[in-house]
């Protein structure tokens, strides 16, 4: 057998790989604020696919979670002014 012969052909591929490392996306946008008027607590997360991983890539690096202890979930101004009022309002109805 001869290895130049037009009847034996070898043929190979060479498939390429590309490793992707991944990369966080945008925040989401903060979650409502819950708890009571002096201390409340909110979220949001992120993605690790802008672009996700692939091929062997690494994952991101960093939290995915944020959170913010230090939101009011409701308008304490209004409410505390609110609270104030109606005790006066009993008060007055007293006397």
């Amino acid at each position: 057998m001869q290895c130049n012969s037009p009847k034996h052909v070898v043929a190979f591929y060479v498939k390429i790989i590309s490793i992707v490392d991944g990369n966080w996306a945008l925040w989401y946008p903060w979650s409502a604020c819950q708890g009571d008027c002096s201390n409340g607590t909110r979220s949001r997360f992120r993605n690790c696919d802008n672009p996700r991983q692939a091929c062997g890539g690494n994952h991101c690096i960093g939290v995915y979670r944020q959170t913010d202890d230090t939101c009011l979930p409701i308008d304490c101004t209004t409410s505390k002014k609110s609270f104030l009022f109606s005790l006066l309002q009993q008060e007055v109805l007293r006397e």
